[in-house]
């Protein structure tokens, strides 16, 4: 069974208790919590690095109450709360074979223990220093694994290599070939940018059936290398796609920007189809290392390496999430144009993204749409239950409701909303009537109860959520509790005047410790939420694979629920 639960990470932390007084001694605590919740999920982060990278496997995991114990094959266990709280946007997919964890758009892959291909792969020396001797036509490394597999149905690769007593480097050797030797694994490595006459440590990762994991490290000496890893030449690229050439601090880089490719970078293409007379040899594609990428493209590395392959296939897995385009001086994502194994072009591949200059911020503003108006959940007859928000979990689709409100002839008051402030409902019957039409083509339409997204924003959302929700300024309120008797007021812990409590400024996570949220379902309310009265500034923006967009102004208007009504028992929490 797939379980996704989406929410904030908290590790070594309490949740801070809902409505407190705010003093310097509350902000400080605050502070130092934060800092707290900050350093653990980028603990974890490394954990999770480390798990991939090693081939560790989940041996157990449980979730109880929204926490996950997940417990890794080293016996390491990381603890994932998912209730909500500071720090890092993350998920938890629980999948056939593995658990999928993202964290700020980084997932981290992790095999369950029954069904991982590999359980460990372990270097075998051959000689009592233990020591690779690599020379100019390579050299054979023997590996025992467990279980034993045929090497020809998997695929080798470099974990890991670094020269003695420095930091790590990229491209230094590369895996020729594998093949069975008995109970061992002989593997052909050949030195790249490895330089002659200095010991390197390495770790060997290798891929069966959905399986990672990487050896233990093993010293290897290289003597002589005359390999030249890097021969830059100037690419050609077909008509009508853009070629810079770049120079400064980028001297030997190029830009590659192809036109209307947005769509291409969501959907898949092939970054061969964009280059002509490519060097002579065996061509393969490799994403540069992350520290040379612009800081959005870091972000976002390892989603962006997952979706390329050597062939020059760009097929995404996941949302890029990423302005990888968008970064002074170093706009796109460096991609290399290898020819056997040496670098011959180092390409910035821009990607074309037409969202922010399509104007959606601007919809609805021509009409003085956004004055901030309120509108209540309800109706006139506000002890009508039919509108009050119950209790525990729920779904209320806010475009449904906007949408499919009513104007009976000769009143002003649209059913379900009671318009209490302000000329909204002149707002609720523009939105009604509104499209948005660029060139020849409707960007953003309705079908009278929900909002529809014309073509060419279709194409960019596979892995994101569309049309989503905001919320803006949140608050809590005391009911008026028109459907309590006075008794039950009495004992309500508030005036039950309909006024705000707290928040406004936003000040704390007060959708998360009331229990609801907008998002791309409207209003959703979690097993948290007692009933309260609250009001929240509501507006609307566009989640697409490759960014974020507001639509219309940031903020649209005011919304109440449960204020004239609300379910008996739902006291008010305490005044900030």
């Amino acid at each position: 069974m797939k379980k996704h639960l989406i929410s904030a990470l908290l590790i070594g932390a309490m949740v801070v208790p809902a409505f407190v007084a705010c003093d310097n001694k509350g902000l400080d605590d605050l502070t130092r919590r934060v800092e707290v919740l900050e350093g653990a999920w980028h603990q974890t982060q490394k954990d999770l690095q480390n798990a991939v990278v090693t081939g560790l496997t989940v041996t157990s995991a449980n979730q109880a109450d929204g926490v996950w114990t997940i417990v890794l094959s080293d016996g390491k266990t990381i603890v994932i709360d998912t209730k909500g709280g500071g720090g890092a946007a993350v998920s938890v997919e629980e999948t056939a074979d593995a658990f999928i964890i993202t964290v700020n758009s980084t997932s981290y892959t992790i095999p369950k223990v029954s069904s991982a291909a590999i359980n460990s792969i372990v270097y075998v020396p051959e000689y009592t220093d233990q020591i690779v001797f690599l020379g100019e036509e390579g050299a054979v490394v023997n590996f025992l694994a467990t279980p034993s597999f045929n090497a020809s149905e998997a695929t080798f690769d470099i974990a890991d290599a670094r020269e003695a007593k420095t930091r790590a480097g990229a491209g230094l050797f590369k895996v020729e070939s594998a093949e069975n030797d008995g109970d061992l694994i002989k593997v052909n490595l050949k030195a790249l940018a490895a330089e002659s006459d200095k010991d390197y440590t390495v770790a060997l990762k290798v891929e069966l059936k959905g399986t990672a994991i990487s050896s233990n490290y093993f010293i290897v000496h290289v003597g002589e290398n005359t390999f030249e890893p890097e021969v830059l030449v100037e690419p050609s690229v077909v008509d009508g796609v853009q070629l810079t050439k770049l120079d400064g601090d980028l001297d030997g880089y190029h830009r590659v920007l192809i036109p209307n490719s947005a769509a291409k970078f969501v959907q898949g293409f092939n970054l061969k189809d964009y280059l002509k007379d490519l060097p002579a040899g065996k061509i393969a594609f490799q994403l540069a290392p992350r520290e040379d990428q612009n800081e959005n493209v870091q972000r976002a590395y390892d989603t962006i390496a997952e979706a390329l392959s050597a062939d020059g296939t760009w097929a995404p897995k996941h949302r890029l999430g990423t302005d990888a385009w968008n970064s002074e001086g170093k706009n796109g994502i460096i991609i290399y144009t290898l020819a056997d194994d040496v670098i011959k072009h180092k390409i910035f591949w821009q990607i074309d993204n037409p969202v922010p200059g399509m104007g959606l911020d601007q919809f609805l503003t021509k009409d003085g749409f956004g004055g901030g108006r309120h509108i209540e959940y309800g109706s006139e007859a506000s002890v009508n239950l039919k509108w009050m928000i119950p209790a525990g979990a729920g779904v209320y689709d806010l475009a449904q409701i906007f949408l499919t409100a009513t104007f009976p002839e000769g009143e002003l008051l649209p059913e379900p909303l009671y318009l209490r402030h302000g000329d909204a409902n002149n707002e609720l019957q523009i939105l009604q009537k509104a499209n948005f039409i660029r060139g020849d083509e409707v960007l953003l339409d309705n079908d009278g109860s929900h909002f529809i997204l014309g073509d060419s924003l279709k194409e960019l959302v596979k892995y994101s959520r569309g049309l989503v929700w905001r919320t803006t300024q949140p608050s809590w309120a005391s009911s008026i509790r028109e459907n309590w008797s006075d008794e039950e007021k009495a004992a309500a812990n508030g005036p039950c005047n309909g006024e705000i409590l707290g928040g406004w400024d936003g000040g704390g996570d007060i959708p998360g410790l009331m229990g609801w949220e907008m998002n791309e379902k409207g209003l959703v309310t979690t097993d948290a939420y007692k009933g309260w009265a609250f009001r929240s500034g509501i507006g609307l923006y566009l989640e697409y694979d490759l960014g974020e967009q507001t639509i219309g102004p940031w903020h649209w208007f005011y919304m109440w629920f449960n204020r004239r009504v609300s379910p008996t028992g739902a006291n008010d929490p305490d005044a900030r």
